[in-house]
């Protein structure tokens, strides 16, 4: 994959983060994973509450029948980010984590950077993820955007995000933010 390729889809992981953020903060629904333990194997769901998950309502999210008396088990995640679902944790895509470790097996091409993560590290996210809505507009009007009140925090983080991507905002006012500097 190239560069652009790889630059583009993280950009629409981005908008697709920030799309999630706005469906919580209408319906207050949050992302959870069901593991249901069975005698043929494991199979995972991801099922979206607003409340933590009894099992008695987990076994009703299931598409199979659960046996606890046949040594059935669920578990119940509901520690999972809006940013592992859509992709932009960059700590949890395995291209990423194998191509900043080293590899153990005879591929020894010897480059294993990611020019993606190297753009984007995750700092930068987790620093406009804590930005407050002031901040964030004066970053984005510092660089000659103007913003409409009617934006949200999660609209203009976007923005942000998608501009440091495209380099109408520097990396260095992202170092900044994530203590780089």
């Amino acid at each position: 994959m190239s560069n652009h390729e790889s630059t583009e889809a993280l950009s629409l992981r981005v908008q697709a983060l920030a799309l999630l953020q706005q469906a919580q903060q209408i319906d207050g629904l949050k992302p959870i994973l069901i593991n249901h333990r069975h005698q043929y194997g494991s199979t995972g769901y991801l099922v979206w509450s607003a409340e933590d998950l009894t099992e008695k309502v987990a076994s009703k999210m299931t598409d199979s029948n659960f046996e606890p008396e046949l040594d059935e088990t669920l578990d119940i995640e509901s520690v999972i980010s809006l940013e592992q679902v859509a992709g932009t944790d960059i700590t949890q895509r395995v291209p990423d984590v194998l191509k900043s470790s080293p590899i153990d097996d005879d591929d020894d091409s010897g480059d294993h950077s990611d020019p993606v993560s190297d753009s984007f590290p995750q700092a930068y996210h987790t620093a406009i993820n804590r930005l407050d809505y002031g901040t964030l507009q004066t970053i984005l009007e510092d660089h000659g955007f103007a913003v409409n009140s009617s934006e949200s925090a999660d609209d203009l983080r976007q923005a942000v995000r998608q501009n440091v991507l495209d380099g109408t905002i520097s990396k260095s006012v992202m170092d900044i933010y994530a203590g780089k500097d």
